[in-house]
């Protein structure tokens, strides 16, 4: 019962709030509200002293012309922010976050993206573990792997002996990576990516062409 009342006291008070805005704006320029152009209410509304004060006019009138049956709705006028929306993890994308790395960023990231090897096998890579096939193959522990060359000379200036990925004495961890990886990813305004999916990402977007370049070949033979 005490909460009821409280509510009633409580509607009564916006009301009666509402009700004096309204009549002050009706005093301020001698006619009904119904006669005041939107422009004028925003005017007004922004000339008193306080933000609430000014949000609690054009609410007032707002509620005023809904209870009439008028469609109308008056704003403040604010510009919302735009959001800058961020590049899609594409294959162009990709290829010019890792073109956009230093050396050693660049390596790491093109051996989880075009060699699929996962960054906890990455991290541990020796200088001794790659031996470059050709200007197009690379060759990792027995396995070869078909890279760009821009991958394939950057192994040639980056890998010496020891760890490819060295950190003080030992290498670097997943930690270091990720964070890397992150720190690019925000630079760039790129969405968020994980290893994980940088991993499959390759496979999935040379499906994708694969997929592009049947379709078209089809098309071009319906088209004679």
């Amino acid at each position: 019962m005490q909460a009821k009342n409280n509510f009633e006291s409580l509607c009564r008070k916006t009301f009666n709030d509402y009700r004096r805005f309204i009549r002050n704006i009706e005093n301020y320029y001698k006619k009904s509200l119904l006669e005041i152009a939107d422009v004028e209410i925003v005017s007004f509304a922004k000339s008193l002293n306080s933000k609430n004060a000014t949000k609690k006019t054009i609410s007032a009138c707002n509620l005023y012309f809904r209870s009439l049956g008028i469609d109308k709705q008056i704003s403040q006028g604010k510009r919302t922010r735009r959001r800058k929306l961020k590049l899609q993890v594409s294959h162009e994308n990709i290829v010019m976050l890792i073109n956009s790395c230093s050396i050693e960023q660049s390596i790491l990231f093109s051996l989880v993206y075009y060699c699929g090897i996962e960054i906890e096998d990455v991290v541990r890579l020796k200088a001794s573990e790659i031996e470059i096939v050709s200007d197009s193959t690379i060759k990792i522990n027995c396995q070869l792997f078909i890279v760009p060359l821009v991958l394939v000379k950057n192994i040639k200036l980056h890998c010496k002996d020891g760890w490819l990925f060295k950190c003080g004495k030992g290498h670097i961890t997943v930690d270091v990576a990720e964070k890397m990886l992150f720190d690019k990813l925000e630079l760039m305004n790129m969405e968020s990516i994980s290893f994980k999916k940088l991993n499959s990402s390759f496979n999935m977007h040379l499906l994708k062409s694969l997929k592009y370049a049947c379709d078209k070949l089809e098309i071009e033979e319906l088209l004679g």
